[in-house]
């Protein structure tokens, strides 16, 4: 109390009302893995807190890009596949967009580190990243979206350091995935500590989740393999312009034409009649490009830069034009519509590397080349090409099939064969060479074999330059690509939908996943038996599940101690958790304040007044305040007078939490006629 020594009139003011509890907020997420920009260093990973997906980019960048090849089928369909050891390793960047979607809030993102050329993650770096975690007070969620690509034993290490950071500092929840190639949770339940100190304090899902968000990608990093064509358009050995072709050579054979015009003359005192064609004009229909060219034709660098403007503007269908030689001579020769030829991959047929090689360079067909060798008759015949239709005949079948070659070495056979090709009727497109010397004796029999065809790479940025319907359709089947995540990062939006809707206390189960067309596998009742509960460390596994009519579904609510009656559910140790930091946060005045009952009933009115709210919003079980919760503290109650001496001020708090009914049960019976 102040002192007064002057006269005068003073004012006190007087407290009243006991301080109050704030409660801390339930569900902000820490999630720790790789980013695509970090300025972080290799000993202090980089923390902040983000509100949005918008945010997350501007500080972290976007995601690892998945290296697409994609191959145009026979029949003109798209097949797009990943290729081995592309497969996406960082997860990060999508996980926070799922968990934004299912309604996540703000989080922290401790990265890890940049993604590196080589992808690759490291447990030391989980390490470090959650001992950092330790220091950030605000997260009670802790999720790790790129440990899922960890070896197994790395990834169960991670998830055993995640357990002892949330029990040490008893603010935090981790929340875990099961990997896919442990389909009943064996694996994990078999590494992880069993202490159930430790394991109220996390909680796992099965399976992984097909979401709905499309895969990114670079168009210059797609790889597409498809059927191409070409044909050069020569005036010499050394100039020419190269045609060439990307689209469905299969079903729609492009062609290729070429039309001078010519001087006309009105009469025989008028000059001749300059031509309407300028320089070069391109034309595209029906799969053919004709080039027109004026009087006298026109130079091939003038075509190429006339085509380079006219693609610009234009859709140039697939085709285009390439120079080859130095460009300065003229094309002065009409060419009649001409298929564009397709290639055929080589087939070997080798006795090491001294043997002979079969390949089909003719033009474009809907027949696949087959080649046969019959190793018959003796030393002194000669070597025949024959079909079925007859020798030296090549049918429309692109069959070929080379007969008598015992004893016949791969160079025997190629010089008879130059002769019978050289009338180009003949060979039919097939071309035969030498593989090495040709030395090895052609002496076992090679049965039909279909020539595979070639399918050279090109950028998906080079087909959108070629082939905009093309194009168009690669993208459609790139975007309908989508990730599959493990399901940790989703679960952390869901519990931050439900604590915002329902509250804390409200099990994060029998809600739906959002942007998600469902789990990777349909688990029933009778797999869920034996993940849902754990009758020998009682390590629950919780499932979600796709139910008809609903969607997919959390179907689950435990946490890894499932045999605990007091921290089983999730819900329940969440509450707590709740309740012990808020209250712990809120009490801090009482610190060095009188260790006397005016010191007790603010702290008892205090709690009393926060647990009386949590029952009023259903938190807490009781028909009334007095059996849902207590709050005890004073001499004789809670403490003795050592304990004042030691200067400890000891409150005791009970709290009858809400519990989920996982199991309800209707029993019906038969009842007796009355009347």
């Amino acid at each position: 109390m102040a002192t007064y020594k002057t006269p005068g009139v003073y004012t006190e003011e007087i407290s009243t009302l006991p301080p109050s509890v704030a409660q801390v907020s339930t569900a902000i997420t820490a999630f720790v893995g790789y980013t695509y920009d970090s300025t972080g260093t290799s000993d202090t990973p980089q923390i902040e807190r983000v509100t949005t997906f918008l945010e997350y980019q501007e500080l972290f960048g976007g995601p690892q890009h998945t290296d697409f090849e994609i191959t145009v089928n026979s029949n003109g369909t798209l097949k797009t596949t990943i290729p081995e050891g592309k497969e996406l390793i960082y997860l990060m960047y999508y996980a926070i967009d799922l968990y934004f979607k299912n309604g996540g809030g703000p989080c922290y993102i401790v990265s890890l580190g940049a993604y590196k050329s080589t992808p690759s993650i490291l447990l030391t770096d989980f390490e470090r990243g959650l001992k950092a975690l330790e220091k950030e007070d605000e997260p009670t969620l802790i999720v790790l979206p790129d440990a899922v690509n960890l070896s197994q034993s790395d990834y169960y290490t991670a998830c055993n350091i995640v357990l002892d950071q949330c029990h040490k500092l008893g603010d935090r929840f981790g929340i875990f995935d099961i990997l896919p190639q442990d389909t009943d949770g064996s694996k994990f339940r078999n590494h992880i500590r069993s202490e159930a100190e430790y394991l109220k304090y996390g909680a796992t899902y099965i399976p992984y989740l097909n979401t709905s968000i499309s895969r990114a990608y670079d168009e210059d990093k797609v790889d597409v393999k498809k059927f191409t064509a070409q044909y050069t358009i020569a005036e010499s050995t050394t100039e020419a312009i190269k045609v060439s072709y990307i689209g469905d050579v299969q079903n729609s054979t492009p062609q290729i034409e070429v039309s001078v015009l010519i001087t006309k003359k009105a009469s025989k005192a008028s000059k001749a009649l300059k031509t309407t064609t300028p320089a070069a004009q391109f034309t595209i229909t029906d799969n053919k490009l004709l080039i027109t060219l004026p009087a006298g034709g026109s130079q091939v660098t003038d075509i190429i830069t006339k085509w380079q403007t006219w693609k610009a503007n234009n859709n140039a269908a697939g085709f285009d034009l390439e120079e080859s030689g130095s460009g300065s001579t003229n094309i002065v020769t009409p060419l009649t519509a001409t298929p564009l030829s397709r290639d055929f991959t080589d087939v070997f047929y080798n006795e090491g590397n001294k043997g002979l090689e079969i390949a089909y360079k003719g033009p474009v067909t809907t027949n696949i080349p087959e080649v046969t060798i019959v190793a018959n008759g003796s030393a002194s015949d000669d070597i025949g090409f024959e079909t079925v239709a007859g020798k030296g005949q090549i049918p429309a079948s692109l069959k070929i099939t080379l007969k008598a070659t015992n004893n016949k070495t791969a160079s025997d056979i190629v010089t008879e064969w130059t002769t019978f090709a050289a009338t180009p009727e003949n060979a039919k497109g097939f071309v035969l060479t030498k593989s090495g010397d040709g030395s090895n004796t052609i002496d076992d029999e090679l049965p039909t074999v279909s020539l595979p065809e070639t399918t050279p790479s090109v950028t998906l940025t080079q087909v959108k330059q070629n082939s905009s319907s093309f194009y168009n359709s690669m993208v459609t089947e790139l975007s309908a690509q989508k990730v599959t995540l493990p399901p940790s990062s989703a679960m952390a939006g869901v519990y931050v939908t439900t604590d915002n809707n329902r509250g804390v206390w409200k099990a994060p189960a029998n809600v739906s996943v959002v942007s998600v067309t469902g789990p990777t596998e349909d688990i029933n009742a009778q797999e869920q038996e034996n993940l849902n509960i754990d009758s020998t460390a009682g390590k629950s596994i919780n499932a979600i599940r796709s139910f008809t009519g609903k969607g997919t579904l959390v179907w689950g609510a435990r946490t890894l101690a499932g045999n605990d009656n007091e921290w089983r559910y999730i819900s329940v140790r969440r509450l707590f958790s709740t309740i012990e930091e808020s209250c712990r946060k809120s009490t801090g005045f009482a610190v060095f304040e009188p260790n006397n009952a005016v010191t007790w009933l603010k702290v008892k009115a205090m709690i009393d007044g926060y647990l009386y709210g949590l029952w009023q919003q259903g938190a807490l079980a009781g028909t009334s305040s007095e059996e849902a919760f207590f709050v005890n503290v004073g001499m004789g109650k809670t403490m003795t007078s050592q304990d004042i001496l030691e200067g400890r001020m000891i409150v005791e708090i009970g709290i009858a939490a809400v519990r989920p009914a996982e199991f309800i049960i209707l029993r019906f019976s038969h009842k007796l006629q009355e009347s």
